[in-house]
């Protein structure tokens, strides 16, 4: 009888989550329609096509964080704990890492292992797109500014490296950090014991940039793709266009006042692809990469939601 009423509350929060994602949907659409419409059928297809698989990417690195962590999770059930979280941020932001601490202790791993894993997506992404935000900084600010500055992308590359190259050191590190007293003593009871087992080799750490990497690649090829298609030549301000992007993804991913980024992202984008592109480009660009990613993350939810028949939750391994 439990059982069943979670079941039932469970899919009346993902019905709810979709119906937001619908409104957020519908308001982009209107605002893509004022803009001039889709630039290009095929081209939308093939943009959206590779959301989709860089949401495969990312859901697959959060399988490979929480095992990591000592949640063993199969494939198609960490596919469909991460596609149907990631939609929370549309509720409020970074609705996805409560979102992730939910999904984990349902599928019996605790909370706290979603919690931690969804932070280090967070601080992961913040990495990635300040990297790309600070070697573009001369492109995408303006003439004048000099090209030595682009080398300030060192300083969140740094990190990424050092993580690599001593993993223990920065688990020694992170140990200290969670028995540190001015951390709550609630907090140090959950951390110190998924902190205390855990072994993080050069190979994961590597995988792991890799992985998010490539997923950054993936969403700049997407975005220059739209980006020609609404007529324009991206290849030719390279610099300028993936500094526009990748500033819209970080102010977009730190702003709490702005579920999902909505609105902020797009308006910092096009307000630095306006004098590249043109303001009609801009705006096509920036209203049907949204409605492409929406599309894409509601896609790989269905996808998910078929492969998870039939899945049962597995054990905690440490």
């Amino acid at each position: 009888m439990r059982r069943a009423a979670l079941r039932l509350l469970a899919a009346g929060v993902t019905l709810g989550l979709l119906a937001l994602v619908a409104v957020a949907l519908a308001r982009r659409w209107d605002a893509l329609v004022a803009a001039g419409g889709l630039p290009d059928l095929g081209w939308a297809a093939v943009a959206t096509a590779i959301y989709l698989g860089a949401n495969v990417v990312l859901a697959m690195n959060w399988r490979r964080l929480m095992v990591l962590a000592g949640a063993a999770l199969e494939r198609r059930t960490a596919l469909w704990a991460w596609s149907s979280t990631q939609l929370a941020r549309y509720a409020f932001s970074l609705g996805q890492i409560g979102g992730r601490a939910v999904a984990s202790r349902r599928q019996g791993h605790g909370a706290t292992a979603g919690l931690v894993t969804g932070v280090l997506e967070l601080l992961w992404f913040l990495v990635t797109t300040s990297t790309l935000l600070l070697a573009t900084l001369p492109w995408w600010i303006g003439s004048g500014v000099p090209r030595w500055l682009a080398g300030a992308a060192v300083l969140p590359l740094g990190g990424i490296v050092a993580a690599i190259a001593a993993p223990g050191q920065v688990l020694a590190g992170l140990r200290r950090l969670a028995r540190w007293r001015r951390v709550p003593r609630f907090v140090r009871r959950r951390l110190e014991p998924l902190l205390a087992p855990l072994v993080v080799t050069r190979r994961d750490v590597t995988v792991l940039a890799a992985r998010y990497g490539l997923n950054s690649g993936l969403r700049i090829t997407a975005f220059l793709i739209v980006l020609g298609a609404a007529g324009t030549r991206p290849l030719a301000d390279f610099g300028a266009v993936v500094g526009a992007y990748a500033v819209g993804s970080f102010l977009g991913g730190i702003a709490l006042f702005a579920p999902g980024g909505l609105g902020v992202r797009e308006g910092s984008v096009a307000l630095l692809l306006e004098p590249v592109t043109g303001l009609d480009a801009a705006l096509i660009t920036v209203a049907t990469i949204r409605v492409l990613e929406i599309v894409a993350e509601v896609a790989l939810l269905g996808v998910a939601r078929v492969l998870r028949r039939g899945t049962a939750p597995v054990p905690a391994r440490r």
